[in-house]
């Protein structure tokens, strides 16, 4: 007996893979009958109406896809338990059979019923094939994973060495003892080994992107869910066996999430991850559930980087843009880091107490975040305003800036608040290294667009690796257009006096007269800004002169950030009207009033 109808049932199962070379036959149920080699205590009766379900199977043959081992019939390893054999005595039976074996825990417990016969193990390594060929798991790992499906199949949990079981408790609960980042992390890593759902990776992965060093059970959990929330089909997609090119043309996110992840991809190792999951102690249900979403991930990651390669070829600049870009950017900030990771680390503290309400973890921030800012600015030798600026703008210098903001906002110190957003509300917001290595890239196609109106993709920023959430890293300087009691002050500085860390600067009433410049844009890079433009460096020629009155009260500003003032400086200001007092946020500072020499911007000593 044949049937069609049954025919392109075997093939829609076999057929996981559009490069399956595959020949179905469908013998008649009473031509084949079983040995008495089932796993049980005992053998079934030997009829030839109690034919499985093998022997319309095992003549589908899988190809291994390019790369991947080919699976050979075995023995299974994994057989911890009896199973009743799927028998069938006709043909609705075995369709019925069909779509259960289409699960991966009942193809696992079916494997087991006949573990002795050639044509099962043949059945077995043809659907093992398909596995491989769409997750390319080694064979150590898959018959791992099968004795997991194996034992959920069964009902049993059998534990795995490991204590895993139904009832084993998930050992990423939360205490109330944790800080805002390690709650972020169990939320994500109770998704990968408890079954909890993940719907949404904001802030884990702001919090994540504090440094380089990532857990890597960290690594797997936030790469797969930013991909798997973001990404329909990706399980057909790894059953297609590659990824739509037109899918990828212009995907701005999935450009930024490559970006984003681009350095951790090179540091995704199997030996590491299995040997740190190892660690806990989850049911083999769960533990089934990890091997596939690693696996799973690794996949797509393989298929994205072939799309990438393969529109490359089309368009050779973009080759560098997804991989030495953000790999360039990425190590820089490592390096920053490295060399300042004591000021970034402590920023990062006031972060922590700032989610927390911790108010002893937040007195004397504002002369540590000054501090931090100001020695790392110093390295970087700045010439100018626009070197100031483009300090902010990267990504340890806006970390530390922002550290400041933060502590003067929770101080609810306004005119230093509003005088900081001024500098980085204009900035792209930056966090981490992965953040960094996004803006590179996006920098990089900006000027490729700009240069070509036919390049695929845009740079917007569309995806925002650094959103603000809780307040945090919040730098839209509510008073920088005035408001409240912020003013502005400036003028020649007449006297200076110092008291107990804070300095009195009085200015002198006078007519001056200050330049009128003309500026024309360079091809330069400055930065990025906030809305993903390129701002680009000018050149700035004096034109003429004007007459203005300058005339101020007193201000008092803290001594760290009077760098540069002295008399006959000329000054300007941010204000914040206190009493009688008039607390201040120098600016800028200039030699004299004519205004022709910066000598220090934001607290930073200009060279």
């Amino acid at each position: 007996m044949t049937s069609e109808k049954f025919s392109k049932s075997i093939a829609k199962t076999a057929g996981i893979l559009a490069t399956a070379t595959l020949t179905v036959a469908t013998p008649a149920l009473a031509d084949y009958t079983r040995p008495d080699t089932y796993s049980g205590e005992a053998g079934p009766t030997r009829d030839a109406e109690e034919a499985t379900i093998v022997p319309f199977l095992e003549s589908a043959r899988v190809a291994p896809r390019a790369g991947v081992w080919t699976v050979t019939p075995e023995r299974p390893t994994w057989c911890n338990r009896p199973f009743k054999p799927f028998r069938a005595r006709k043909v609705t039976d075995a369709e019925r059979m069909m779509r259960e074996l289409e699960r991966i825990g009942d193809a696992a417990a079916f494997s087991c019923t006949w573990p002795d016969d050639p044509n099962q193990q043949a059945w077995t390594a043809n659907r093992l094939q398909m596995l491989v060929n769409q997750y390319g798991m080694p064979r150590a790992r898959l018959h791992e994973y099968m004795r997991a499906q194996t034992a959920k199949a069964g009902k049993s949990r059998a534990s795995r060495g490991r204590g895993g079981s139904d009832e084993a408790a998930c050992p990423f609960a939360d205490s109330s003892l944790d800080l805002p980042a390690e709650k972020d992390t169990k939320y994500v890593l109770r998704g990968l080994f408890c079954g909890d759902r993940v719907s949404f990776l904001t802030r884990p992965m702001w919090q994540a992107d504090r440094n380089h060093e990532l857990d890597p059970l960290l690594r797997v959990s936030l790469m797969y869910y930013a991909f798997r929330l973001n990404y329909s089909g990706i399980d057909d997609t790894l059953e297609k066996g590659e990824l739509d090119i037109d899918s990828v043309l212009g995907n701005e996110d999935m450009l930024a999430h490559w970006a984003f992840f681009r350095r951790d991809v090179d540091k995704l190792n199997d030996e590491e991850f299995f040997s740190k999951a190892g660690e806990f102690s989850i049911s083999d249900e769960n533990w089934a559930k990890t091997i596939e979403i690693y696996y799973t991930l690794k996949g797509y990651l393989r298929l994205i980087e072939n799309a990438f390669a393969q529109i490359s070829q089309r368009v050779p600049e973009l080759g560098p843009m997804i991989n030495e870009v953000p790999i360039q950017a990425y190590d820089t900030w490592v390096e920053q880091y490295t060399a300042h990771r004591a000021h970034v680390d402590r920023v990062y503290t006031i972060e922590d107490a700032l989610q927390t309400q911790r108010r002893r973890d937040m007195e004397g921030c504002s002369e540590m975040a000054t501090g931090a800012w100001q020695s790392f600015a110093a390295t970087q030798n700045p010439k100018t305003q626009e070197d100031v600026e483009a300090i902010a703008a990267s990504p340890v210098g806006y970390a530390l800036l922002a550290g400041l903001y933060m502590c003067e906002q929770f101080h609810d110190n306004e005119f230093a608040t509003a005088a900081i957003g001024n500098v980085l509300e204009n900035s792209a917001l930056q966090r981490g290294p992965r953040t960094a290595a996004v803006l590179a890239m996006y920098e990089a196609v900006r000027i490729a667009r700009n240069e070509n109106g036919r390049f695929p993709f845009e740079g917007k920023l569309a995806f925002n690796t650094a959103q603000n959430r809780g307040g945090l890293y919040e730098v839209s300087a509510p008073y920088a257009n005035g408001g409240g009691s912020q003013a502005r002050a400036w003028g020649k500085v007449q006297s200076v006096s110092k008291a107990n860390g804070m300095v009195t600067v009085t200015f002198k009433r006078e007519t001056t007269t200050e330049p009128i410049y003309n500026c024309v844009e360079t091809n330069k890079v400055h930065r990025i800004a906030a809305d993903g433009t390129i701002v680009y460096r000018k050149n700035c020629t004096q034109t003429g002169t004007r007459e203005v009155v300058v005339s101020a009260d007193p201000i008092i500003v803290t001594e760290a950030r009077a760098e540069g003032i002295k008399k006959n400086a000329y000054v300007t200001a941010i204000l914040e009207l206190a009493g009688d007092e008039r607390n201040g946020y120098p600016t800028a500072v200039f030699k004299s009033a004519k205004q022709e020499k910066m000598v220090a911007y934001f607290g930073v000593a200009l060279r």
